[in-house]
Protein backbone atom coordinates (compact mmCIF):
# COMPACT_ATOMS: atom_id res chain seq x y z
CA UNK A 1 0.00 0.00 0.00
CA UNK A 2 1.44 3.44 -1.16
CA UNK A 3 1.70 6.19 1.37
CA UNK A 4 -0.08 9.19 0.33
CA UNK A 5 1.16 12.98 1.14
CA UNK A 6 -1.10 15.43 1.35
CA UNK A 7 -0.14 19.04 0.47
CA UNK A 8 -2.01 21.78 1.02
CA UNK A 9 -2.79 22.50 -2.34
CA UNK A 10 -4.15 18.43 -2.91
CA UNK A 11 -6.16 19.00 0.64
CA UNK A 12 -7.72 22.34 -0.47
CA UNK A 13 -8.65 20.40 -3.90
CA UNK A 14 -10.19 17.15 -2.11
CA UNK A 15 -12.38 19.76 0.04
CA UNK A 16 -13.93 21.19 -3.08
CA UNK A 17 -14.01 17.79 -4.53
CA UNK A 18 -15.99 16.77 -1.25
CA UNK A 19 -18.03 19.94 -1.58
CA UNK A 20 -19.07 19.61 -5.02
CA UNK A 21 -19.76 15.96 -4.48
CA UNK A 22 -22.34 16.89 -1.99
CA UNK A 23 -24.11 20.07 -3.50
CA UNK A 24 -24.35 17.24 -6.66
CA UNK A 25 -25.40 14.18 -5.00
CA UNK A 26 -28.67 16.13 -3.35
CA UNK A 27 -31.93 14.38 -3.79
CA UNK A 28 -33.50 16.49 -6.44
CA UNK A 29 -36.64 14.99 -8.02
CA UNK A 30 -36.04 17.07 -11.68
CA UNK A 31 -32.94 15.79 -12.03
CA UNK A 32 -32.71 12.79 -14.81
CA UNK A 33 -30.48 9.80 -14.31
CA UNK A 34 -28.61 10.74 -17.17
CA UNK A 35 -27.55 13.81 -15.21
CA UNK A 36 -27.20 12.60 -11.97
CA UNK A 37 -24.55 9.70 -13.76
CA UNK A 38 -23.20 12.84 -15.56
CA UNK A 39 -22.03 14.24 -12.62
CA UNK A 40 -21.07 11.29 -10.94
CA UNK A 41 -18.69 11.17 -14.23
CA UNK A 42 -17.16 14.69 -13.56
CA UNK A 43 -16.41 13.81 -10.10
CA UNK A 44 -14.38 10.82 -11.11
CA UNK A 45 -12.86 13.28 -13.30
CA UNK A 46 -11.86 15.58 -10.58
CA UNK A 47 -10.23 12.56 -8.63
CA UNK A 48 -8.73 11.14 -11.32
CA UNK A 49 -7.18 14.83 -11.86
CA UNK A 50 -5.73 15.11 -8.30
CA UNK A 51 -4.62 11.27 -8.28
CA UNK A 52 -2.70 12.33 -11.26
CA UNK A 53 -1.14 15.94 -9.25
CA UNK A 54 -0.34 13.93 -6.04
CA UNK A 55 2.88 13.70 -4.87
CA UNK A 56 2.96 9.46 -5.21
CA UNK A 57 1.51 9.68 -8.25
CA UNK A 58 4.67 11.75 -9.52
CA UNK A 59 7.03 9.65 -7.45
CA UNK A 60 5.65 6.15 -10.15
CA UNK A 61 6.36 8.19 -13.08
Amino acid sequence: MEKVIYSSELKEQLQLVAKATQELTKEDSCKSLEQFLAEISFIQYLLDELKEKSPAANDQR
